[in-house]
């Protein structure tokens, strides 16, 4: 929304207020939201149409996101020359496609008047003479509705005017999922994962070149962030990111992401080396930065075991490198560890682990025969986690044969052949502890494709990783893993775009049962009122939770229209996070395996800066900085939060530099209302339940240049 809002502006000189997305495959239930916050209150789509199942029963109405900002929807109506009930923006204007675009509008009680896209679109090429002629002729044709040549805009407004006095216009409280193309959650899994790192490494480098910026006065890289992020954006065009390009497509985009990594790479280089070469260090440091936004937590792994001194708890790995416990770096800030520290005394070896069994403090775990988990045991709270005679972490091979689109589509029916990965070629424990116990599991499928998946578990962590190596040449194949709990629950809850969204695992509609795979940014909850397992994921995005089981999506094979999609090597993470009623531990853990913390070694210098320091964080649990970033047009910080729990109520900000001002401003940075600042840099916030803020910190200048 920034960037396309800026680049009307600055190109066209005209102020955006639609959203057209109109061959998107769904919509999150964030948008409204987000569109809300930003000032644009108008969105297009023809896309649901698509829907296999059932049809939204309004083509215009108000749209609600989670925090109860509003928005005016209009579906386009014009008929596709397609056979089926499909509608398009890639109309032509031919009498059959006027009659029939008011034929099919099913709000006629509200409003006489809709849209009707035509031209060539998907492509380009836009509306041919002809077509103008044919609306020409359209204009004045009796018996057929009139056809008027305008802006969507215009078209909006006249539309809000007409509904604004109205008690009837329908709301949609909820996403817009899209009963097809399911297959694009999973489909081209290393564009996927380059997207999340793509943006991992932005969201770091915009985080402490801003903390340069505020601490230091070092200049803010705008143009060459702006630069990374326009290749970011561009490759989430659909059908890139989607995966359901051909391939040459993402040859092109290898090359972007390596460039932009290479930008990003060094901004973030220059940013955290501008922090720590400010630092009042008596004696050589390890200088850890945490990009998250809860204080750290977790192991930072460095690539060989080389410091000496080290003041923290560690091991060393099975590669050669050392697993550090880094506990205490604030959030979206940084912590300097002195090396001349007592190293601290060696803890007892809490772990313990063979190729059939493993043991933390938190958890006892069984393995069978063939390499999946046939126990699970919550030592704190006392508790069986799997049903009797389940197995978790099994992995599932699904023969995916979708009718039409095979980058596209899983059907309905793919869960009808299927094949378990139980092949178990070797297993192996990596490492015994005691910070980290690894059991190395490496299976077959077929002839070609092997998974080498290594089952991390802690002395000091809960989480259970899978890390896993994957050579991949199944064809038309879905693979799946499945974790079945003991837990009985109607809903479940997925993480979405600043927020969650809770949907059934039952299927007793045609809807619920449309919506057999759907989409997760990094995580899906099972709970009840004392328990709850949640499934995590670095860079997988289709889920399903049925009855008692999670289903997290891994990898398709599709043929069309790449025909080797999906082939050669994969790497990915996914975890099981068992836990205590509620969601608090659930995101903590997300966003520590997502946004692990950084590192760099640094020698003895005098300097200003503290020893830690965060740019801003939240006293209020429930409230969430999800990012923070430099002003696009001023010489201040954004902090851009959310409320997390879904309830209302007061938060304060707290500021790791000296400020001028606080304002509240929109999504788009503008149309500022100043906020209250004490003298210890606490800003008063109100928030909504589920509502997002944005944040403008404008520093003192005597805060500028510490070190």
């Amino acid at each position: 929304m920034l960037v396309g809002t800026r680049y009307f502006e600055r190109h066209f000189g005209i102020e955006t207020r639609v959203v057209w997305l109109p061959d998107t495959f769904g919509f999150s239930w964030a948008l409204p939201t987000l569109m809300a916050a930003a000032g644009l209150p108008y969105f297009v789509t023809h896309k649901m149409s698509w829907s296999q199942t059932n049809r939204i029963p309004h083509d215009t109405f108000r749209w609600r996101g989670p925090d109860g900002g509003e928005v005016l929807v209009h579906f386009l109506c014009t008929p596709s020359l397609w056979p089926g009930e499909h509608t398009t923006y890639n109309g032509t204007l031919l009498p059959s496609v006027a009659r029939g675009a008011w034929t099919r509008f099913q709000d006629r009680q509200l409003q006489n008047e809709l849209l009707v896209a035509f031209g060539y679109g998907d492509g380009g090429g836009g509306p041919t003479i002809e077509m103008i002629e044919a609306g020409r002729r359209l204009k004045q044709l009796p018996g057929f509705p009139r056809v008027e040549m305008g802006r969507a805009r215009d078209f909006f407004e006249r539309l809000e005017h007409k509904l604004a006095q109205r008690r009837d216009v329908p709301v949609w409280d909820g996403e817009l999922y899209l009963e097809y193309h399911r297959g694009t959650y999973t489909g081209q899994a290393r564009q996927k994962r380059r997207n999340v790192l793509s943006q991992r490494l932005y969201h770091a480098a915009e985080l402490y070149a801003a903390s340069a910026r505020a601490l230091r006065g070092a200049e803010y890289p705008r143009e060459a962030l702006e630069q990374g992020w326009r290749l970011i954006l561009t490759n989430q065009f659909h059908d890139i990111l989607p995966g359901s390009a051909i391939s040459e497509v993402y040859e092109d985009a290898e090359q972007d992401y390596q460039r932009l990594a290479a930008i990003g790479e060094q901004v973030l280089d220059r940013a955290t080396s501008a922090l720590a070469s400010g630092l009042d260090l008596h004696s050589e440091a390890l200088v850890v930065f945490n990009p998250g936004p809860y204080p750290s937590a977790d192991y930072v792994e460095l690539p060989s075991a080389t410091i000496e001194r080290l003041p923290l708890p560690s091991q060393t790995s099975a590669d050669g490198g050392q697993l550090v416990w880094c506990e205490g770096v604030p959030a979206n800030g940084y912590r300097a560890f002195p090396l001349d520290s007592v190293a601290p005394a060696p803890i007892a070896n809490a772990l313990r682990v063979s190729t059939r069994e493993l043991e933390t403090p938190f958890w006892e775990i069984e393995i069978d025969d063939r390499g999946r988990i046939s126990r699970l045991y919550d030592k704190k709270l006392g508790s069986e986690v799997l049903p009797a005679g389940e197995l978790a972490n099994r992995l599932v091979v699904f023969e995916d044969k979708p009718l039409n689109f095979d980058a596209w589509d899983i059907d309905a029916y793919f869960y009808a052949k299927s094949r378990d990965v139980d092949r178990l070629e070797a297993a192996e424990v990596r490492e015994s502890g005691p910070e980290r116990a690894v059991l190395q599991l490496t299976w077959r499928i077929g002839e070609q494709s092997v998974i080498v998946q290594r089952m991390c578990v802690y002395a000091r962590l809960p989480r259970i990783d899978f890390q896993n190596q994957v050579e991949w040449n199944e064809r038309q194949s879905l693979l799946k893993v499945a974790f079945p709990t003991a837990i009985r629950s109607r809903r479940a809850t997925y993480e979405i775009q600043f927020g969650t969204i809770e949907r059934p695992t039952h299927r007793n509609t045609s809807w619920e049962e449309a919506a057999f795979e759907v989409p997760a940014q990094r995580w899906a909850d099972l709970s009840d009122a004392y328990y709850g397992v949640a499934v995590l994921a670095d860079c997988k995005h289709g889920y399903s939770v049925h009855n008692r089981t999670l289903w997290l999506s891994l990898l398709k094979g599709a043929i069309d229209p790449d025909p080797d999609a999906d082939r050669g090597q994969h790497s990915f993470i996914y975890s099981l996070f068992p836990h205590a009623a509620g969601l608090d531990g659930v995101r903590r853990a997300a966003y520590s395996l997502t946004r692990p913390m950084l590192w760099r070694r640094e020698a003895a210098h005098r300097g200003s800066l503290p020893l830690q320091f965060s740019a801003a964080h939240v006293t209020n649990p429930g409230v969430l900085v999800e990012t923070i970033k430099w002003a696009e047009d001023e010489d201040a910080m954004i902090v851009r939060l959310y409320e997390a729990d879904g309830g209302a109520g007061p938060a304060t900000l707290v500021l790791g530099t000296p400020t001028q001002a606080v304002d509240e401003v929109d999504l788009l940075e503008r149309n500022p209302q100043p906020v209250s600042v004490d003298g210890d840099g606490r800003a008063a916030l109100n928030f909504r339940a589920r509502e997002v803020k944005t944040v403008r910190i404008t520093p003192s200048p005597s805060g500028r240049g510490q070190g």
